[in-house]
């Protein structure tokens, strides 16, 4: 940002090439710009999975003066601050109990990191046909193979962020799989993160996040501060985009669910 609703002059840029804005970002629903001329995409994954990623991400991640790591500790450590909602962003559930309320609103579509695993295609033509986009069949199939996680991997120049540093050797980009969880968590955590589940949706998770099989309690949902004040209001002036310009397009997560991917 340069200011209230003033984007920085880069993306502008980069925007003014394409026609049209593009964001990626881990705001909750009742944080994001609204208007009649976007177009939203929500992706979920697997708590515990999108966890695990996380610690491996914070733990592998300088912080600003480059002498220790954003997370240091064992998994079991950032476990129980994850589940009390004690690290960046906030809680995983509180992040899906949030866009569970733009659930029915024809602007926002909602996918699943594993329903991506199993069927890319089929999750790029729900894409392609939310956001109105002009592709026919063949062109479809020639972009598929680019949107691959083997493809991402292969050029992760393009993917991994350039604004922090890192560990040495670690990889944005680890693995792209479901179910990894399976070698971090223990009885404990299990334990605590099915609490955390009942606590949260004593009815089920909503039906749109394939975690559950039972419906969703509806309830008011508290804005916390996984952003600062200044974030938050100029990010809700963003202004409409200009006329010439095809809808907004944001793709919203919580952390470590897909949005490197849906980009």
């Amino acid at each position: 940002w340069s200011g209230p609703g003033v984007l920085a002059p880069k993306l502008v840029e980069g925007h003014e090439k394409i026609r049209r804005r593009m964001f990626n970002t881990h705001l909750r629903w009742e944080m994001m710009p609204k208007h009649a001329r976007a177009r939203y995409i929500y992706v979920c994954r697997d708590g515990r999975d999108a966890c695990c990623s996380f610690f491996h991400h914070l733990s592998s991640q300088r912080t600003k003066a480059g002498d220790r790591y954003v997370f240091e500790g064992s998994f079991a450590d950032f476990h129980e601050k994850w589940v009390a909602g004690k690290v960046e962003f906030g809680r995983w559930t509180d992040h899906i109990a949030s866009w569970n309320n733009a659930f029915g609103d024809s602007r926002v579509l909602f996918l699943s990191y594993e329903d991506m695993l199993r069927s890319l295609g089929s999750a790029v033509q729900r894409i392609v046909q939310h956001l109105g986009l002009e592709l026919d069949e063949e062109a479809i199939r020639d972009l598929m193979p680019t949107f691959s996680f083997e493809h991402m991997k292969a050029n992760r120049d393009n993917f991994q962020p350039v604004s922090v540093q890192w560990k040495d050797g670690f990889e944005f980009l680890r693995k792209g799989t479901r179910g990894n969880h399976a070698t971090l968590y223990g009885p404990t955590e299990c334990e605590a993160y099915e609490a955390e589940l009942r606590r949260r949706f004593p009815a089920g998770m909503p039906a749109w996040a394939p975690y559950a099989k039972k419906g969703f309690l509806e309830g008011p949902f508290p804005l916390l501060d996984i952003t600062s004040p200044q974030t938050l209001e100029w990010c809700r002036s963003l202004p409409l985009p200009p006329v010439d310009y095809a809808e907004d397009i944001f793709v919203c997560s919580y952390p470590k669910s897909g949005t490197t991917w849906l980009q």
